[in-house]
């Protein structure tokens, strides 16, 4: 499991769970995205229905992507549950796409639950949330750098509650916690 570490966070020595109980990896899709653009679907498994919508000139030479699910056991957040599986997406091109990649994620939650994707950094236990929208079926979200990302839902009267936040006002110029730069430490 990862750990929810850094400053002024637990140590898993105080019995912190990692914000995420992951299963095992598994490869579920591989196709080479051409400069011409493509539509990649996976076609079963964990993340069955997975679309990978590659606009034309996203990388300027054809790329490899291989694509791993990894099923989400349990989620250690207030009021939060996976609705997809955690999937990886790795390709041999650049870093970054030169034009933002759509990628569709199956699963939908209830008529009563609001889904978002999120970017997923195992190492840390840290999320990012991802521009995200609602699509037939699942969540739609872009993204120019591939990484790993997940589904999470909760219930829509949560969203107007207040949300725990390390962020502290005025020490924190934008909504994220300052973790300290060479410009602010």
């Amino acid at each position: 499991q990862a750990c929810n570490c850094g400053p002024g966070k637990p140590t898993p020595d105080s019995g912190t769970l990692a914000p995420l109980d992951l299963g095992e990896t598994v490869a579920v899709l591989q196709a080479t995205l051409p400069p011409s653009g493509a539509v990649i679907t996976a076609p079963d498994g964990l993340v069955a229905g997975l679309e990978v919508r590659v606009p034309a000139g996203a990388w300027p030479t054809a790329a490899s992507l291989t694509v791993r699910a990894t099923p989400v056991n349990a989620v250690h957040l207030d009021g939060v549950r996976a609705g997809s599986a955690l999937v990886s997406f790795e390709t041999d091109a650049t870093a970054l796409a030169e034009e933002p990649v759509e990628i569709f994620v199956p699963g939908t939650g209830g008529d009563d639950e609001f889904a978002m994707v999120f970017g997923y950094d195992r190492a840390t236990g840290d999320f990012e949330g991802m521009p995200s929208y609602p699509s037939e079926g699942g969540t739609s979200f872009f993204t120019r750098h591939f990484s790993e990302y997940l589904t999470l839902l909760t219930l829509k009267v949560k969203l107007d509650e207040p949300m725990p936040t390390a962020f502290v006002y005025g020490t924190d110029d934008f909504p994220m916690v300052n973790d300290g730069s060479f410009v602010a430490p």
